[in-house]
């Protein structure tokens, strides 16, 4: 059985699976722990970010190289450089989401502080 590339393939796919949820899972990001109250808001769009990305890994990982008519075709790359290409450019878009907002204390009436959220593109001071 010279089916070496298949078993590289869902080492791979095992690999990044399990270091992006090791990564979202320990993420402190203020975007990341906001629970959704409305569609139309930043915590949804997190949300749609994290699905898109769970739909790249279940592309990633049935991107094998046995069709579905369970035949086993030639090894290609192209699969798995496309769609980690894809889950990086999306992590990105993702970091700037939810750890590039800042968060504002702005004072209501008497000793009472409401938060008002603003999308910051200053770079935090503990990012490198």
């Amino acid at each position: 059985m010279g089916y070496y590339y298949i078993y590289t393939h869902m080492l791979f796919c095992v690999v990044i699976l399990l270091t992006s949820w090791v990564g979202w899972q320990i993420s402190q990001s203020t975007g990341n722990t906001e629970k959704v109250n409305s569609i139309f808001s930043w915590p949804y769009v997190v949300l749609l970010i994290d699905i898109f990305l769970v739909i790249s890994y279940f592309i990633i990982i049935r991107g094998g190289e046995i069709d579905v008519n369970h035949h086993i075709q030639p090894p290609s790359a192209y699969v798995e450089t496309f769609w980690s290409m894809v889950i990086f450019i999306t992590y990105l878009f993702w970091d700037v989401i939810t750890k590039l907002r800042k968060i504002e204390f702005e004072p209501a009436e008497g000793t009472q502080y409401y938060r008002k959220l603003k999308l910051s593109f200053n770079i935090p001071d503990n990012l490198f």
